[in-house]
Parts: C-alpha cells; sequence; structure tokens
C-alpha cells in the first residue's frame, strides 16, 4: 500500500512585496511537507512515534505499584525520623499519606503534635501515643484508637462517628465540641470519667462531680487538673 500525499500545494499571489517573501517562503516549506509525506519511511516514523507513547502510557501503569511503595517508604522516613520529637515535627502530610493508603499507624508515638483537620477516616492507631496533641477539626470516622493513648488530646470539632475508643486512655481528654461522639463510645474507654465534655454530655454519661472536685485515687486530698480552660 502507497502513503497517501498531501494535497499539492497552490502557488500564492501575493497582495504586496511586504507579504510576498513571506509567501513564497511558506509556499517552499508546504512543498517540502508535501514531497516527504509521499515517503514510507516518514509513515514509519510516525506510527513508531505512536507505539513510543503507547508503550510509555503501559510502563506509568505497569510501574504504579513500584511508585506507591516508594512513595510508601519515603513517607515512612519522615515519620520516623521525628518518631522522638515534640510537635509535628514535619510529619503532618506523610501521616496524611499513610492513613490515606491505608497503612497501619499503630504504636506511633506522636506528642504535642497540631494534627488539626487531618484525615484519619478508618485509620489503624491502635496502641498509638498522641498526648497533648491537637485534633481540632479532624476526620476520625471509624478511626481505631483501641489501647492509644489520648491523655489531653483535643477533639474539638473533629468528627468521632464510628471511632473506636476501646481501652483508650481518656485522662483529660477534651471533647467538647467533638461530633458524632456517644456516650458508649466514650465509656469503653479508660479513665473517661476524668476527661473534658460539654455539660450536657457530661449529663448523659452520669456525671455529677465537677472534674475539679473528682479526687485522685490513692491520692488523698488529691484533685485532678486538666490544661484547659
Amino acid at each position: 500500500m502507497r502513503p497517501r500525499k498531501q494535497k499539492e500545494p497552490v502557488r500564492p499571489s501575493p497582495k504586496s512585496r511586504w507579504s510576498a517573501p513571506f509567501l513564497w517562503f511558506e509556499w517552499t516549506m508546504e512543498w517540502t511537507v508535501y514531497w516527504f509525506s509521499g515517503l514510507a519511511i516518514f509513515q514509519v516514523l510516525e506510527y513508531i512515534g505512536k507505539l513510543s507513547i503507547l508503550f510509555g502510557v503501559i510502563l506509568y501503569i505497569a510501574e504504579a505499584p513500584a511508585r506507591r511503595e516508594r512513595a510508601l517508604a519515603d513517607a515512612w522516613l519522615f515519620v520516623n525520623a521525628a518518631n522522638d520529637s515534640d510537635g509535628t515535627a514535619g510529619r503532618y502530610r506523610p501521616l496524611q499519606y499513610l492513613a490515606r493508603n491505608g497503612a497501619s499507624l499503630d504504636r506511633l508515638r506522636i506528642n504535642a503534635a497540631d494534627l488539626s483537620g487531618i484525615d484519619f477516616r478508618g485509620a489503624s492507631l491502635r496502641g498509638t501515643w498522641l498526648n497533648r496533641t491537637i485534633l481540632r477539626g479532624a476526620d476520625l470516622v471509624n478511626a481505631d484508637f483501641t489501647d492509644a493513648d489520648l491523655q489531653n488530646v483535643v477533639f474539638a470539632g473533629a468528627d468521632l462517628n464510628g471511632a473506636k475508643l476501646v481501652g483508650a486512655n481518656l485522662l483529660c481528654a477534651d471533647f467538647r465540641g467533638a461530633r458524632n461522639i456517644t456516650a458508649d463510645q466514650i465509656m469503653r474507654g479508660g479513665r473517661w470519667e476524668v476527661a473534658v465534655y460539654d455539660e450536657k454530655f457530661r449529663r448523659k454519661l452520669g456525671l455529677r462531680t465537677r472534674l475539679e472536685d473528682m479526687p485522685q485515687p490513692g491520692r488523698p486530698g488529691e484533685k485532678y487538673y486538666c490544661p484547659f480552660p
């Protein structure tokens, strides 16, 4: 099968001497393209170019799992490098990436970090140390905090719908303004009586004694103090 040639270029008719050089040059280029279009080798090169693009797309898709593994490994490097540091320490985005990709965050040490607005939806945070961490406005739907240390954690505005708090240490955790939290969820945690709640929710929990008036077990005369206004 002979390659198809383009339509033969039409001789230009310049309307002024200023436009003539440009029109003649354009006509020359059109003739060059017209002549090369009749050569089979250029048709072959065109197909090779298209096949190269297709091969690149296939290779990109095939390497997707490897790229994901590299990205997860890089995220863990950031998280683990700051594991003994207090504060956020550049871990916000890596933690967000790991959680969104289903990585287990069990038993991490995240102390005094500001993770406001983070998406931990469905994340596994079993046994994780989150003491004094701010989770204001975070998405914690179906997050698993089983046996986690949640002392002094701020949950204001966080969505805790379906979150598991079984065995979690809730001492002085601040649940004021938390959304979609139930009394049953709270009462599955540990030391929940000494957490901070809105007054209406305290009544749901059956708490009558003010937090600041609660005596500490085994410490006669000493009262609990939670560092929240």
